[in-house]
């Protein structure tokens, strides 16, 4: 018997601590590689297994996850101690920030989509080769997506302000 993996997502909260909102954000890009991995093993186990209604409830309970966690994960890291430290210290890297958070947005809506579209293919297995291609999409481009942040956050850090210290 398969076991159902769900991941528990705290709702963000503001925090003036920088530690605590590394500790946050830390926490958000775990559970994010947690659902990925998760929804990429049931993608697997249902390649041997297609017509399994267990396996099909897993992915729809890990895709409401994953639209669940991705608004609150972008959230966190544009309402400050992430994108305002980079605007502050380098306020010429503006334009990328504003790309990243326009696939912020382009993520969202990407997942919202896909657990429609899951919810509409519970039946067919058809869709579900479907759901699974566009899963995979979304994941490919999230992934480098986070590598496109911690880059830009890297090189923050290399950055010399000409500040003391």
């Amino acid at each position: 018997m398969q076991q159902v993996i769900t991941v528990a997502t705290p709702e963000a909260q503001a925090t003036s601590n920088p530690s605590d909102f590394h500790d946050e954000i830390a926490g958000h890009h775990k559970r994010l590689r947690q659902l990925l991995a998760a929804l990429e093993e049931v993608i697997e186990t249902r390649a041997h297994d297609r017509e399994s209604p267990l396996l099909a409830t897993t992915m729809l309970a890990l895709l409401t996850d994953l639209e669940h966690e991705l608004p609150l994960h972008f959230e966190a890291e544009e309402r400050g101690g992430y994108f305002s430290d980079v605007l502050r210290v380098a306020p010429e890297m503006g334009r990328r920030l504003d790309k990243l958070k326009e696939e912020h947005a382009d993520f969202t809506e990407r997942s919202r989509r896909l657990l429609e579209y899951a919810h509409g293919a519970r039946e067919g297995t058809r869709r579900w080769g479907e759901i699974e291609q566009l899963f995979n999409h979304l994941a490919e481009k999230l992934v480098a997506h986070e590598r496109m942040e911690n880059d830009l956050i890297q090189k923050l850090f290399m950055l010399d302000t000409g500040a003391p210290g």
